[in-house]
């Protein structure tokens, strides 16, 4: 038996967003399914043909991101702190890629939160939030996961470990740290990672602002 099915070129995720596909594939058999094809001069209507009964069958569906060489474009760098646990954060004067920041209370713990939304909407595209900030520093998993980003930072391998204490440090490259999926779509963006302490209920300690473009 011969059915036929009809495959449009777009497939609404929402109400208001749409995916253009770029390609259809389809795949059978030869065994129970003789052929399963798009038919001739028809662009949305396929065809397949069972050639043997079937009491029973399953239905996967897999969706994967594909590597898409997009390039990010970084138009500024804010730096903030609050001006108690942290006195400052700022760039060096003269000095192009360099931060400094004066911590001038002992930090036995702290988290990290990373938010990437798209300017425009304020829709959120990628979070994380409270990453135990100790943990991130001596743990394996997170330091694969921002393993080039943390390494950026870094000055003279002066590396961060817990506890925190009161002192000077140096941070380099804010721009190029920028953390960001493989997959982004295209757009205006920012990016905020966010240091917060349990003794404070102030909204972060420290924080990063990067606004960039996607193309």
């Amino acid at each position: 038996m011969a059915l036929a099915v009809e495959i449009n070129d777009t497939v609404p995720v929402s109400v208001n967003r749409k995916f253009v596909m770029e390609s259809v594939q389809t795949n059978c058999d030869h065994d129970f399914v003789e052929y399963f094809k798009n038919v001739p001069n028809q662009k949305f209507l396929y065809t397949f043909r069972v050639v043997k009964p079937v009491k029973t069958f399953t239905i996967s569906v897999v969706l994967r991101a594909v590597h898409m060489k997009r390039q990010s474009f970084v138009e500024s760098v804010e730096t903030n702190c609050d001006h108690d646990f942290v006195e400052y954060f700022k760039k060096v004067p003269d000095q192009t890629l360099l931060y400094t920041f004066r911590v001038v209370k002992p930090a036995a713990s702290f988290s990290i939160s990373i938010t990437m939304r798209a300017v425009k909407s304020q829709r959120i595209l990628y979070q994380l939030k409270k990453i135990d900030g100790c943990q991130f520093l001596s743990n394996q998993f997170f330091k694969k996961m921002f393993a080039e980003s943390y390494a950026t930072l870094i000055v003279n391998n002066s590396f961060f470990n817990c506890p925190i204490s009161p002192k000077v440090y140096y941070l380099k490259n804010l721009t190029n740290a920028l953390i960001s999926p493989i997959f982004h779509p295209t757009g205006y963006y920012q990016a905020s990672v966010r240091i917060r302490m349990p003794e404070t209920s102030a909204p972060f300690v420290m924080e990063i602002v990067w606004k960039y473009n996607v193309k």
